[in-house]
């Protein structure tokens, strides 16, 4: 009789552990190979779906596009008139900007909205015909206007500056 007993005992012991074991687990568990955003990962945590999921901080969205297309002021302080002809180009060497204009004394031109696009470019005004400055331009989100400026001794730059004033 005491072996009918030991042995249900023994038979009731086994079928509760088991039951155990069989059951659902819907908990968290940290080790389980499948995260919570879809990626299969192996039990040292390892990415096993074949995609890099990996990011090193840089995301590169393409250039950064302008808030608004840039310009570019000619300005002349000489007490002669010029005339004077801005050229644009962008580094492949095509044309994006040209025009010409004839100022007075003391009077300015603006040309807007010249440049739209974040790239290089090269800024070129000729003065008079013949005299000519250049300037490269690196035009991105940060970037401001053009300013050609002939000064009161005849002198003339080309360089990039706020001339939204």
């Amino acid at each position: 009789m005491r072996r009918r007993t030991y042995l249900s005992t023994l038979a009731s012991g086994t079928a509760l552990t088991l039951a155990g074991c069989l059951g659902s687990d819907d908990t968290d568990d940290s080790d389980d190979p499948d995260d919570s955003d879809g990626n299969e990962t192996d039990a040292d945590g390892e990415n096993t779906d074949g995609q890099n999921n990996e990011s090193d901080g840089d995301v590169d969205d393409g250039p950064q596009q302008l808030d608004e297309p840039l310009d570019v002021l000619v300005e002349n302080d000489y007490d002669e008139a010029y005339t004077v002809e801005v050229v644009i180009t962008d580094d492949s060497g095509a044309t994006v900007f040209e025009d010409e204009v004839d100022l007075e004394n003391d009077a300015s031109q603006r040309f807007e909205d010249v440049v739209s696009e974040p790239g290089t470019y090269t800024v070129e005004a000729t003065k008079a015909g013949d005299i000519s400055r250049s300037s490269n331009w690196e035009v991105d989100a940060d970037s401001q206007d053009v300013y050609v400026h002939i000064a009161e001794n005849g002198e003339y730059t080309v360089e990039e500056r706020d001339v939204d004033a």
